[in-house]
């Protein structure tokens, strides 16, 4: 199954018959409504990534777009955690990369309390001090809970 959709997503093109009519691929458009239960798994998570690698910008955005949406069940699964930290690392603009961090930063009270979430959190903070700032305030609000939590 994933090995199938991976190939179709190697050959495909941008035809009229492979994307609805606002241009985005049917592939893309038929994992939409599914990103929570693929980006948990771990055949469904390499189809992301595929599609993050493979289609251009205005494609997918409408996937990191419906991630994001969704961060706080993805982050906090196992799965999901590195499916998060992947999109964040192959986000190939800056306004994509900009989607990831903002979603995160959103959640990050929930995210940094959980043993998955914490690496997410930790990922996008990486030598970056206007994302560490943006983290700081948003915990400033949970300082005790942040505080007396293991993760």
């Amino acid at each position: 199954g994933s090995e199938v959709l991976m190939g179709l997503m190697a050959v495909a093109g941008d035809g009229p018959e492979t994307v609805n009519v606002n241009g985005v691929p049917l592939l893309i458009e038929a994992m939409l409504p599914h990103v929570v239960e693929l980006a948990n798994t771990v055949p469904g998570r390499k189809i992301i990534q595929n599609a993050v690698i493979k289609y251009r910008d205005e494609v997918k955005v409408c996937l990191y777009d419906m991630v994001c949406r969704n961060m706080r069940c993805i982050a906090l699964d196992q799965c999901g955690c590195i499916t998060v930290q992947r999109m964040f690392d192959f986000a190939s603009t800056p306004l994509l990369k900009d989607m990831v961090q903002d979603a995160v930063i959103k959640w990050c009270s929930a995210l940094i309390c959980d043993q998955y979430g914490n690496y997410v959190v930790q990922h996008i903070i990486k030598d970056n001090k206007q994302v560490s700032e943006k983290v700081v305030f948003s915990l400033c609000r949970n300082i005790i809970k942040c505080a007396t939590n293991k993760f």
